[in-house]
């Protein structure tokens, strides 16, 4: 199998948690594609720019959009009018000559927001930016004659600030929801297997499942278990471009706590993620993605995005 064919590029999740109020079930950008991460079977290092644009304007509740009668002001609920992201993640992969390998992912958040708490009739804003948490997954792979396999084990750090505040409107001042800050405050686990393989000289593909769980509680707050599935195609016979397309499930448990929200947050989405890599030069790549979901179950209230856009370079040395 050439080099090519034998690449897996599993993206980690960006390091914020988007939970409760930021939508935990709606507002990610999953799996959408093979280079983010630098799975592979090559040794050697690689870097990893990615830019991931998250605009959560619809308000959701179950599998439906909230019917504007339901927004009505003051309300007896809060009013989420929008949340609008960028993630900036900056990723360094390193593939020793035996099976073991490790990734280390820095994201950088650019959150703006606006809500209406309940009770009231204007709108309360914050505006973050701030380092998020920081993901170190290591991997354990094995080389077979027709098929890769591999597991990742690592953790996700409490690296970002969970202490922001709404920066203006009648609310200014307040504690920012836990579901909108930078980070978490917990330390958690992410296990994970995967699989990839050559289909025949025209198509290869992937399949991986994760799992992340909070090891403990912060400030009275621990996000939901989530869990999450990939499987997508590639086609490999052009020159220098790559088509892919990916289907992206993820499951996220309710959060607990306090300073939580178990009503409005969790949920079920399955995204579609067409996209397209292209190579610079023997070492660069670029890659782009569009995220369009085609199922959502959302847990109370909360803001979900119409698409996801992603941007990338991908750095082999």
């Amino acid at each position: 199998m050439r080099q090519a064919n034998k690449v897996l590029l599993i993206l980690l999740l960006l390091g914020a948690e988007y939970s409760t109020f930021a939508c935990s079930a709606c507002g990610c950008s999953m799996s959408p594609g093979w280079e983010s991460q630098g799975f592979t079977s090559t040794s050697g290092f690689m870097i990893d720019l990615r830019e991931d644009y998250i605009n959560q304007s619809e308000l959701r509740n179950g599998t439906h959009l909230v019917n504007d009668s339901d927004k009505a002001l003051p309300n007896d609920r809060e009013i989420e009018q929008y949340t609008k992201q960028y993630y900036t993640t900056l990723s360094v992969d390193y593939k020793t000559e035996t099976p073991f390998g490790f990734n280390i992912a820095l994201p950088y958040v650019d959150r703006s927001h606006a809500t209406v708490a309940p009770g009231d009739t204007e709108l309360t804003y914050s505006h973050t930016k701030s380092i998020g948490d920081i993901r170190a997954v290591g991997r354990y792979q094995l080389d077979g004659m027709d098929s890769t396999w591999g597991v990742k084990f690592g953790l996700k750090l409490p690296t970002g600030s969970y202490t922001q505040t709404f920066s203006s409107g009648v609310g200014a001042g307040g504690v920012l929801d836990r579901g909108l800050q930078p980070g978490t405050g917990t330390t958690d686990v992410i296990l994970g297997l995967y699989q990839f393989a050559e289909l025949n000289e025209y198509f290869d593909y992937f399949m991986q499942v994760g799992y992340k769980r909070a090891l403990n509680m912060r400030d009275q707050y621990k996000p939901g278990n989530q869990f999450n599935g990939d499987v997508g195609i590639r086609w490999i016979s052009l020159n220098n471009v790559t088509p892919q397309f990916n289907i992206n499930a993820k499951y996220d448990q309710r959060e607990s706590g306090d300073q939580a929200v178990p009503t409005d947050s969790g949920g079920k989405i399955v995204y579609a993620s067409p996209g397209v890599t292209a190579d610079i030069s023997s070492h660069l790549k670029i890659y782009t993605f569009l995220q369009l979901p085609l199922y959502q179950n959302i847990n109370g209230f909360q803001l979900a995005p119409r698409w996801i856009g992603t941007v990338g370079l991908n750095y082999r040395f």
